[in-house]
């Protein structure tokens, strides 16, 4: 069931993250929510319904949003995932870096209330992804697109239409650019040190995430102190020589649920271990 849950939330994320590049493709347009569901965009459009919706779901079991609705997110872990495959290797536990992100998060917050809320998009998550995939993504799409569309048309297929590469000025471009190499080299020498020290939204979730009521949780008890959870840890957030979670920068990937071999870690409530219950149904 520890694997089950992992899985379950990397389906939701994958499925997540392509509808809403559609959306910033031009495809799909009438899925809207998927943009009001975001948080920064929710604050600014005072959406309360979805502001409430998202910090109930962090109070309640963490980090989720950061692991499955930030597109960002998921670009990143797609990022770690490759890095991995490479041969990086993980860096285990580190301390958290409270002054730093709380200084962007005021830098963000002042920017906002002066109008210079640009300022705070550079800064955020969803916002800087939706900069890569306008400015980026898209006109790579499109190429693509009209790459089928020639090839359709000389085999005598004319079923695929051209479209407008639209490429905005070289000045957006580039910082685009500049943003997207800059994530890409964090998140593949450090994981989710940008949610955890960068991103205001980030921020804002891990002082809601604290103390959650499902936690991950190590049993001292089963615990050898192998550290191959803090070794898969996306966060770089599980202080296994202290058997402790920190739960304020846990993004909820489920990593470590699976990497240990004396099943130590569980997903629940006090005593109640979410991520098992179905085993003993299973019985």
């Amino acid at each position: 069931m520890k694997k089950s849950l992992k899985t379950v939330r990397v389906l939701f994320a994958l499925a997540w993250f392509a509808a809403l590049n559609l959306v910033f493709f031009g495809v799909l347009a009438g899925c809207g929510f998927l943009v009001k569901a975001q948080l920064l965009p929710a604050l600014l459009g005072l959406n309360a319904v979805a502001v409430a919706a998202v910090a109930a779901a962090t109070a309640l079991l963490g980090r989720v949003y950061c692991s499955v609705v930030c597109p960002m997110g998921v670009f990143q872990d797609v990022v770690i995932r490759i890095a991995r495959k490479c041969g990086r290797k993980d860096a285990g536990y580190r301390p958290p870096r409270n002054a730093l992100r709380w200084s962007v998060f005021a830098a963000a917050v002042v920017a906002v209330a002066v109008g210079a809320s640009s300022f705070a998009g550079l800064l955020d998550g969803y916002s800087l992804y939706g900069r890569f995939a306008a400015q980026l993504f898209k006109p790579v799409a499109s190429w693509i697109n009209n790459l089928v569309a020639w090839i359709c048309v000389e085999a005598g297929h004319p079923h695929v239409f051209r479209e407008e590469v639209l490429v905005r000025g070289m000045c957006g471009l580039a910082v685009a650019a500049l943003g997207l190499a800059f994530i890409v080299a964090l998140a593949w020498k450090g994981g989710r040190v940008f949610c955890n020290t960068l991103c205001p939204t980030g921020t804002l979730l891990a002082a809601l995430a604290r103390k959650p009521l499902v936690r991950v949780r190590i049993d001292a008890d089963k615990c050898v102190g192998c550290g191959l959870c803090a070794r898969v840890c996306k966060a770089n957030c599980i202080d296994f020589k202290n058997r402790r979670v920190d739960d304020a920068r846990c993004v909820r990937c489920f990593n470590c649920l699976g990497a240990c071999r004396k099943d130590a870690l569980s997903y629940g409530v006090g005593g109640l271990d979410v991520s098992s219950c179905s085993n003993g149904a299973e019985k």
